[in-house]
């Protein structure tokens, strides 16, 4: 599963209340950046949320993958990012 989320993210700024998802149809997922750096949720919302203009849009998500295992950490917190099937 893959989504392209570039035109949700304009929304995303404008609306101080949204959230990128943790789940996506009950399956953890992923967000990716423009530099191919693997974020979580609580990252990427975080970096949607504080980004303006100024800001590299190489930063932001721009796209999120469902985390079937349990193999990537996020480039900016280090934490291990759930995947479907917990090994």
């Amino acid at each position: 599963m893959h989504i392209t989320l570039r035109n949700s993210l304009e929304a995303l700024k404008r609306t101080p209340n949204s959230r990128l998802p943790k789940l996506v149809e009950k399956r953890p997922v992923y967000y990716v950046n423009g530099r191919k750096g693997v974020l979580c949720h609580g990252c990427a919302n975080a970096i949607c949320s504080d980004w303006t203009d100024n800001d590299s849009p190489l930063d932001i998500p721009v796209e999120f993958h469902v985390s079937w295992f349990t193999e990537h950490r996020c480039s900016v917190c280090d934490d291990l990012i759930e995947g479907v099937y917990n090994e």
